[in-house]
């Protein structure tokens, strides 16, 4: 029942924006935390990133007429696809992959820790960003959609446009590769 309600509001909200572009604050507000996070991974610094998802909010509300509810597609996977494909135009223009600076890194909310213990922390979470970007491209798009993002492969099929058991694989393959990097050091 919740899921339901979940995508009844999501309705509501997508209808409401159509007519009223005010009203698309609202679904800026349910889906800027994700996408926010997704183009981080993504990209190489928190300028690009911020600029990349000004874009994306930008299209989506500029398209949101052109937005069908379709089986298996949601207002998620819709606006998640202008992101992947934003970004796949921003890495075409800009040709190259960056690393990004442990200070660049987006912050993962955690309980109070002692400074050693963050420090510990953020160089982990380089260290893990840096082996995401060494993976090839497609595992790394899907383990970031589906960890980072909280999206279900289902989602992730309908935003790169491949199959569901496509998506298992790849990230099955890409865990398996990630596992194997990290206990090797």
């Amino acid at each position: 029942m919740g899921k339901e309600n979940s995508q009844n509001e999501g309705v509501v909200l997508v209808e409401k924006a159509k007519n009223d572009p005010d009203a698309f604050s609202e679904l800026y507000d349910l889906y800027f935390p994700k996408i926010f996070r997704y183009v981080s991974w993504r990209v190489s610094n928190k300028s690009d990133a911020e600029d990349l998802v000004s874009d994306i909010f930008t299209k989506a509300l500029n398209k949101i007429d052109s937005f069908k509810w379709q089986k298996g597609a949601t207002f998620s996977s819709w606006i998640f696809r202008i992101a992947y494909n934003t970004i796949v135009d921003f890495y075409r223009t800009k040709h190259r992959r960056d690393y990004i600076n442990i200070d660049d890194l987006p912050e993962i909310p955690t309980d109070s820790l002692l400074p050693d213990e963050d420090l510990d922390r953020r160089q982990l979470f380089k260290k893990l960003y840096q082996m995401i970007q060494e993976l090839p491209e497609r595992q790394a798009e899907i383990i970031i959609m589906r960890f980072f993002t909280g999206m279900k492969n289902k989602e992730i099929a309908n935003v790169l446009d491949i199959s569901e058991k496509s998506v298992a694989s790849f990230l099955c393959r890409g865990l398996r590769t990630l596992h194997d990097k990290f206990c090797k050091q």
